[in-house]
């Protein structure tokens, strides 16, 4: 056998996992990419073994000026070149001038479609082989050969890969100055050394957790992939002293969660609305733009924040509502649905969300006025007037009729309505929901499970 070479199957075999996935259902930019040039493919011995990576240099590069390195870890079964094709990493690179290094895992198999890699994360397969050793050498290596700015080293993978990254992270994270987990979360429980005892960085680093909504991998924790995604990220968040109620960002199918930090190494959550277990070719641009390039280690070693603007900083004035909640959100503000009554809740029928007339006047500002019986609301906003009634099927906006989901009853007081319709038709909002919480925004966007899940955990009274 060839050293390195496992004599068996990979932990996933994709023909037979995915050979039911309904691909009908997935959503997003996923091209395939040709591998990028100049890639230069590269061998040698490390920390005892055989080991092979690539590089992506950027053109234009010269060896006079100091740049940010990637590192990329590739999913189980990949290989470097794939890999960096995948990411779409190199385009970035080619823009903002840092380079790119995919090492190719130490385990490897063959079968008829070619060579591939197998990361050993968290000793998976192999007790005896830890593989952040000769990673790390690795790295110190390239930055010997290159002028690296050893500030700003950066690292991300995909899958079996970002299990692997996670360990990376975990052990060296003073090394990093941001760490990017894409679709391979890793429960807690399993960030262990070989002994199984528990590990934990001993600097912050900023994270980012990427995560496709359809995706069905759960890393074989047993339970839910969105429970996993909670337990990965509520780690990172307890270790970067992030606080608890998360700032929201929702444009198109991408939404983010955004855990700040008293020590500037904010956790991040980005959920891609209809996402598979695959990279959107979106991904690097979300992770470099709006997570890498904001941060650097200073020479203390602590997080600095760079001097760049956030290309997409937390939304204003959005609001949250979910089914069965007493609370509500506006620009990140909680407040009681009746401030007089705080056992009041939103509720839910048909599919819709019912929410008082007078709370439309608190979130958005419109003038309400409601007739002596509480069986009419008239509500005006920004030049329009809207009428809604009691039992009626349909909303008047001006001089339009709208057809409502489900007609407006009297509860607890006041004229309840469905909000979408008002929201959309009346002021003129952008909504999108998921089984049972509401988003309401000033852009196009799709609200994904996970990020709803999210959401309607931070309307909790507790």
């Amino acid at each position: 056998m060839k050293e390195n070479e496992q004599p068996r199957k990979p932990a996933i075999d994709r023909r037979t996992f995915f050979a039911d996935y309904d691909m009908s259902v997935i959503r997003g930019s996923i091209p395939k990419l040709p591998v990028p040039e100049p890639l230069v493919r590269c061998s040698g011995n490390i920390a005892g073994k055989a080991h092979t990576w690539v590089m992506y240099i950027p053109p234009g590069w010269s060896r006079d000026q100091r740049v940010p390195l990637v590192v990329g870890l590739h999913g189980g079964g990949g290989n470097g070149a794939a890999f960096a094709a995948q990411t779409a990493f190199p385009m970035v690179a080619d823009r903002e001038g840092f380079l790119l290094l995919f090492p190719e895992a130490t385990l490897r198999y063959e079968d008829e479609d070619g060579i591939h890699h197998e990361w050993n994360a968290f000793y998976l397969n192999d007790p005896w082989e830890d593989e952040t050793v000769w990673l790390k050498e690795l790295i110190e290596r390239v930055c010997g050969e290159y002028n690296i700015d050893r500030s700003r080293i950066y690292l991300f993978g995909h899958s079996n890969g970002d299990a692997m990254a996670c360990q990376l992270a975990v052990t060296h994270a003073n090394l990093f100055a941001a760490y990017a987990g894409l679709n391979g979360p890793v429960h807690p429980n399993k960030i262990t050394d070989r002994s199984g005892a528990p590990i934990r960085p001993a600097v912050p680093l900023p994270y980012l957790r990427w995560h496709g909504e359809l995706d069905p991998l759960n890393g074989g924790a047993g339970i839910p992939r969105r429970q996993l995604n909670a337990l990965i990220n509520r780690y990172w968040m307890d270790h970067n002293r992030c606080t608890v109620q998360p700032r929201f960002r929702l444009d198109g199918k991408l939404g983010t969660a955004i855990f700040e930090s008293e020590c500037h190494a904010e956790v991040r959550f980005a959920e891609y609305k209809g996402g598979p277990h695959a990279l959107n070719l979106e991904v690097a641009a979300v992770v470099w733009y709006e997570f890498f390039q904001k941060y650097a280690r200073g020479e203390d070693g602590a997080i600095v924040r760079r001097p760049v603007s956030d290309p997409a900083p937390a939304d204003e004035n959005a609001v949250i509502l979910a089914d069965k909640r007493s609370l509500v959100m506006k620009n990140h503000e909680r407040f009681a649905v009746d401030p007089q009554r705080p056992d009041v809740r939103l509720f839910s029928r048909v599919d819709s969300l019912l929410v008082p007339a007078r709370l439309i006047a608190r979130l958005f500002g419109a003038e309400v006025r409601i007739a002596e019986n509480g069986s009419r609301a008239e509500i005006s906003y920004r030049g329009h007037t809207s009428v809604v009634t009691e039992g009626s099927p349909v909303l008047w906006v001006d001089h339009r009729i709208v057809p409502f989901s489900v007609p407006p009853v009297r509860k607890s007081g006041d004229l309840w309505f469905s909000v979408r319709e008002v929201a959309e038709q009346a002021l003129g909002k952008h909504v999108s929901a998921f089984d049972g919480t509401v988003y309401i925004g000033d852009r196009p966007h799709e609200l994904g499970a996970a990020l709803a899940e999210t959401m309607a955990a931070s309307l909790s009274s507790s």
